[in-house]
């Protein structure tokens, strides 16, 4: 991708800002090629990928060369982009918001710093991932789960400050942040919370302090970068249930919604809901010639087929329910009884208790997968994802997979959360996992 310069810049001054960085982060960790840039463009942009191109990349290693970073970006006006993995590909991957801005890639910042399988806590930097801290959890054989993205190739950190969820009672990830280490824009460092006292053990157990409360000021912000924060697990449950509903017309999705919400709001069903369709079931199983090799969209009678010849409902409803046997029993009857109300059919069940084996694909117990991705690879060749994030209280954390025959037939996901946005400053802070 060729250059573009930041505004207001010349290139005498580009150039200048660039042999400033290398003298803080080294040479090699300050990316400005043609090919380097097209490592930090979005290949999924709907338009022109210029608008939103790179004009080169630093990589700190450290928090102190990030403070220098953000010095020298005041010095230079050099505009920043920060991203953790730069893997958030419904959102512009890692390419920045403005053009000619400097992304400001944190992936060499990836230590796990801590673990508490005691407290259920850990403080990670912002390049780890999702299976660098499931593979640490493992390897220590710690009793705790993660929660986890529906691709989880992304950031720990970058995920929850994007406001990204999970499938677990812990799936609102901004909320299980507790405790952050901050570059402020001038280069001034800040701890939340506990952290404003030095070696306090509460930083990242307790979130309150004296006065305000600011770690969610830094989530979908460009109010600073951060460094390292703490993150709340949830504690491997003693037991979990699965109950799968095959739900059988499309019409049904509105009373499946209208159940499922009161018993989500009250507490009864803890874990985000996801609701696919048909489709969302299809393309884990063949491409879309597979079952359907003519032009537009797949007929209403070749779907009916399809349901029939792969024992599929035309929604399926997967609630996962935590915690002592006793208590999940109890709360299983009021699921099924709920549910039976609309739908006779029972649902499958499937346990596990402690000491069991959880699968590789098991998103709803916090083991992270790429598995999602595939959706893509439904008519073949590049494919994309088309997002419609509405919000309202009573299917808060609750989302569901729409058949609608759009972009070529690819599978439209529905999400009932509150939705991402861009951040518009210069110097925006999360804007990729």
């Amino acid at each position: 991708m060729k250059l573009h310069l930041p505004p207001r810049v010349s290139p005498q001054g580009f150039a200048a800002a660039l042999k400033a960085y290398a003298g803080v982060v080294g040479k090699d960790w300050v990316m400005a090629s043609e090919s380097d840039r097209d490592a930090y463009s979005d290949i999924y942009a709907p338009g022109d990928a210029a608008q939103w191109a790179a004009s080169a990349a630093v990589a700190p290693a450290n928090v102190e060369e990030v403070r220098a970073c953000l010095r020298l970006a005041n010095e230079h006006k050099t505009p920043l982009w920060p991203v953790a993995r730069g893997k958030n590909l419904g959102y512009g991957t890692a390419a920045p918001r403005m053009a000619g801005s400097i992304v400001l890639d944190l992936g060499r910042m990836n230590k796990i710093i801590d673990i508490d399988p005691k407290l259920a806590t850990c403080v990670v930097e912002p390049g780890v991932g999702f299976f660098d801290l499931h593979d640490a959890i493992l390897r220590g054989n710690h009793p705790l789960w993660m929660s986890v993205p529906g691709n989880g190739w992304g950031s720990v950190i970058g995920n929850a400050l994007d406001h990204g969820i999970g499938y677990t009672p812990y799936g609102l990830h901004a909320r299980n942040l507790c405790g952050l280490e901050v570059v402020l824009p001038d280069g001034d460092l800040l701890r939340t919370g506990m952290g404003a006292m030095s070696n306090n053990p509460a930083w990242h157990h307790f979130p309150f302090s004296y006065g305000p409360t600011f770690d969610l000021a830094f989530t979908q912000s460009n109010l600073g970068v951060v460094t390292k924060a703490g993150l709340w697990l949830q504690p491997a449950p003693e037991a979990s249930l699965e109950l799968i509903f095959d739900i059988p017309e499309e019409g049904d999705i509105g009373w499946v919604v209208d159940t499922i919400a009161p018993m989500k709001i009250s507490g009864l069903i803890e874990q985000n809901v996801f609701i696919p369709s048909w489709l969302g079931k299809m393309v884990l199983k063949g491409q879309r010639h597979d079952f359907w090799d003519k032009p537009g969209a797949i007929p209403e009678w070749r779907v009916a087929e399809l349901l029939k010849q792969y024992k599929l409902g035309y929604w399926q409803v997967a609630l996962r329910l935590y915690g002592e046997e006793p208590v999940i029993k109890a709360k299983a009857e009021i699921v099924k009884a709920a549910m039976k109300r609309h739908l006779a059919a029972p649902p499958q069940e499937n346990w596990w208790r402690q000491g069991d084996a959880i699968g590789q694909y098991e998103i709803t117990m916090g083991v992270p997968s790429a598995v999602p991705l595939q959706m893509s690879d439904w008519i073949g060749g590049r494919g994309a994802h088309m997002g419609f994030s509405p919000w309202c209280r009573p299917a808060a954390s609750m989302c569901w997979g729409s058949s609608n025959a759009v972009a070529r037939s690819l599978p439209t996901m529905t999400w009932i959360s509150t939705p991402a946005s861009p951040s518009a400053g210069a110097l925006p802070t999360t804007s990729t996992c």
